[in-house]
């Protein structure tokens, strides 16, 4: 079975179309092109018969894109320079590691795993252990000065026990935070 053909007429049987002159082709270039756009189909939505029609406006529905969080150098940056610029003002206020540096950092972790990509989690619990321990390294060498690495090693454990509160808080609100992403991430 063969398709009938568009009905053109053969290339003997058209007319030769006239061919413009000089100034006629050089006014046209002058001219922009037209662009011409076709506008964008319809949302079509397919029934299960596989007949597609066009729903009605109101039943066009849209979902936000989500931003895709932050990624494991994120946090540990975030983490990082939060922990730092802490426990720089807890030492020069208070001496040591206390409230002033504990309060923040469980923020910071805690705000870092609700924002962390699905993929880059781990980082978000890894974050917590590593940088308290950077800033106790930091806060024992203002508070007691450098008195060799014995001393220094000393003054770390010491203050890596009476900090590990914070550490405690800290972790269990990541892993809150992550759990909740999670659930919440199942429902929808």
């Amino acid at each position: 079975m063969s398709l009938p053909s568009p009905a053109v007429p053969p290339a003997a049987d058209r007319a030769p179309s006239p061919s413009p002159g000089p100034a006629a082709t050089a006014s046209a270039a002058s001219q922009p092109a037209q662009a011409t756009t076709a506008a964008p189909p319809d949302p079509v939505v397919v029934t299960p018969e596989g007949e597609g029609h066009s729903p009605p406006p109101e039943a066009t529905t849209y979902r936000a894109r989500r931003r895709p969080g932050l990624t494991a150098p994120g946090v540990a940056v975030l983490t990082t320079a939060s922990s730092l610029l802490f426990a720089l003002l807890s030492t020069l206020v208070t001496g040591g590691l206390g409230w002033l540096f504990g309060i923040p950092f469980v923020v910071a972790n805690a705000y870092c795993a609700w924002e962390v990509r699905p993929a880059d989690r781990r980082a978000a619990v890894v974050a917590p252990p590593l940088t308290l321990l950077l800033a106790t390294v930091v806060s024992t060498l203002l508070a007691d000065g450098w008195g060799g690495p014995a001393q220094l090693v000393v003054s770390v454990v010491s203050a890596l026990v009476n900090a590990a509160p914070m550490l405690v808080v800290a972790e269990t609100a990541v892993v809150a935070a992550l759990v909740v992403r999670h659930l919440r991430s199942r429902r929808s």
